[in-house]
Parts: C-alpha cells; structure tokens; sequence
C-alpha cells in the first residue's frame, strides 16, 4: 500500500519509490523488522541477513553439499544460494510426483497369510510382520516356562510316584484313611464300628475319619435317619419325566412319605357287605260282626257274618355286617438298617 510519502502530487503515476511502500504481512523471526516498517527497510534486512555482497553473488559457505548427493549433483558443486535454491526446488518437486504418481498397483501383490495389517502398504505390512514376530517370540517364551514348569511339575509327581510304589513294596501296612478315599458331599451307607464317631457324630481324625460326619441333622449334616434316598424330579431341569414318576413333584432334600398310612374313603376302593336275615312274622287282629234278615218264605232269621282284620307292625331283623378295622397299615419295603454318613470338607 502507499505510505505517507506518496501522495498525488508524488506519485500520480505507475512508478515510485519502494520507501514508500508500508509492508503490513507478517514476519518471520528470521527477518528483522516490524510490521509497518517500509519495504526498503525490510529488503535491507533480508538481505543482511543471506550475507549479501557488492557483487550480488551469494554464497553459503558452511553448506556441507556432500551431505546430499543429489543437491551436489544438481549444483555441480556450487555453493552459490540461486543454484542451492534451485536445486533444492527441483528436487522437491521430483520428489512430489514421484510421491503422488505411485499408486496400489506400484506395491506388489503379497499373501498376507496369517498377517493382519491395517492397509496393503508396505509400511503397514512390515509393522503387522513386526507385531506378529513380537506375539510369537511372547508365545514362545510363554511356552517354554510352561513346558518347564510342567516338566517340574511331572518329575515331583514321578518322585512321589516312585516313593508310593516303594512303599507299597517294601511295607505290608501301607494304606489310605478312609478320609482320603471318600468323595466330598456323596452320603454313603455304614454298618462299621461306632467308635470311629465321637458322641457328637463327628468321625474322629485318629481312627482316619476326619470331615466324615454322621447324617444325623448335626454338625451341618440332613437328618436322613428313617430315610432311603429317592431321586428328586424338581430339580430346574427341562428334561421330561418317566411317565410313572410325573406325579411325585419331590426336590431336592424334600422328605415325603409315611411309615404307617391309614386308607381314607377315597383311597377304597369299591366293595360289598354281606347282610346278615333273621327272618320275621305279622301278628294278625279280627274283629267279627253279626246281622239277621228274614229268611225267604218266612220261617225264621238268616244270620250273616262279616270280619275285619290288619297286621300289627314288625321289624325285618337284617343287619348289614361290618368289615375292616379302620387301622393303618405298614408301608415299608424290604429295608435294611444303615448308619448314613457323609464328608463335608
């Protein structure tokens, strides 16, 4: 734009000073200047700077050309800016088509395999070739300190073994506690010796019966005394049923049943009595009236005799016999008497 020192009677034509001329851009930290200041000033600055000569020729003196052959290649050598500058342009410009003349199809056709890059370009074929290398150096890694734990792991289990097996040689008394041998929360059947138990139903440690307990309703134990197990049909199964079992409707450690049962009329079925007839009489009343007419022709009264009579009341004597005692009736199987025990860890 025009500064103060051009006005219409200075410069009313095309041409006029550069010291007029106000620069309002912005500047760099590499041009000393503020903005207003005339464009003189700043060319003056600019040059100052670059290490400008009477001559105009401008070198750099410390650029290390050999640094980049293609920079001296493309200056012969020079050191002159204008040729630096230059080369530096056509280079970059060499480079941007290169850049965006290569497309897809300049990247060769790889089978990716097991890899799983992010795009096809080289880049991110050689990152995932990377990251897979890495995930199966881990793996490796992971797999020897598996194989040799379990490999420790196997040579205890063989020494314990190979103790075992001495010991089942070498002693006649070697043997597991009953403790040892029984599944936890299974109830088991026992007809042993009593004194294994304590007088609270606990097995007792030193007879080899530690956490077996005596189904008694103690020690966190059911109470299956009396009991035989039947197996539950609610048990949140969708399975169907037997079509024999569909009306029991028993969950698990529901007790049903009864020892003695005493039949209500529903459950009799249907049945005669036999009738006991004594047999039975009437007892029979008259009663007799007399009348007289005169007989035909004369000569006399006809007599003539009439009677009523009914039957007294009487009883039939049959009675209807009674049968059954109304008592109720053993509904046990064939059983045997058990002590139901069980281990609680």
């Amino acid at each position: 734009m025009q500064g103060n020192c051009c006005d219409d009677n200075k410069c009313g034509g095309f041409v006029y000073s550069s010291e007029c001329v106000v620069y309002e851009g912005d500047l760099g930290p590499e041009v000393q200047g503020n903005k207003g200041d005339s464009l003189t000033s700043i060319i003056d600055n600019i040059i100052t700077n670059i290490g400008y000569t009477e001559t105009g020729n401008i070198n750099v003196e410390d650029l290390k050309l050999s640094t980049c052959q293609i920079i001296k290649d493309k200056t012969g050598g020079s050191k002159d800016l204008d040729k630096v500058l230059q080369a530096l342009i056509d280079s970059h410009c060499e480079l941007k088509t290169y850049v965006e003349n290569r497309t897809k199809e300049d990247i060769p056709s790889y089978d990716l395999k097991c890899l799983s890059p992010a795009s096809n370009s080289e880049e991110d074929i050689i990152q995932s070739i990377i990251n897979q290398t890495c995930s199966t150096k881990d793996t490796v890694t992971n797999l020897e300190n598996t194989v040799e734990e379990n490999t420790t792991e196997i040579d205890s289990i063989a020494t314990k073994v190979a103790a075992i097996m001495g010991d089942l040689n070498s002693q006649d008394n070697f043997s597991f506690t009953f403790s040892q041998l029984a599944p936890p929360y299974v109830p088991m059947p026992y007809i042993g010796d009593l004194d294994n138990f304590d007088g609270n139903g606990k097995g007792r440690e030193s007879k080899g019966f530690k956490n077996v307990y005596i189904m008694d309703g103690r020690n966190g134990t059911p109470d299956w005394r009396g009991y035989s197990p039947v197996g539950a049909t609610t048990t949140g199964y969708t399975s169907s049923l037997d079509s024999r079992v569909t009306s029991l409707n028993l969950a698990l450690s529901q007790k049903k049943g009864e020892v003695n049962h005493k039949l209500t009329s529903g459950e009799m079925p249907k049945h005669n009595h036999g009738i006991t007839d004594l047999g039975h009489t009437h007892l029979y009343h008259g009663h007799k009236s007399t009348s007289a007419r005169a007989k035909a022709g004369g000569g006399g009264m006809d007599e003539f005799h009439t009677k009523s009579a009914y039957t007294a009341p009487s009883k039939t004597g049959i009675t209807i016999n009674k049968t059954g005692g109304g008592n109720t009736h053993n509904n046990i199987q064939p059983s045997v008497g058990v002590i139901w025990i069980i281990k609680l860890p």
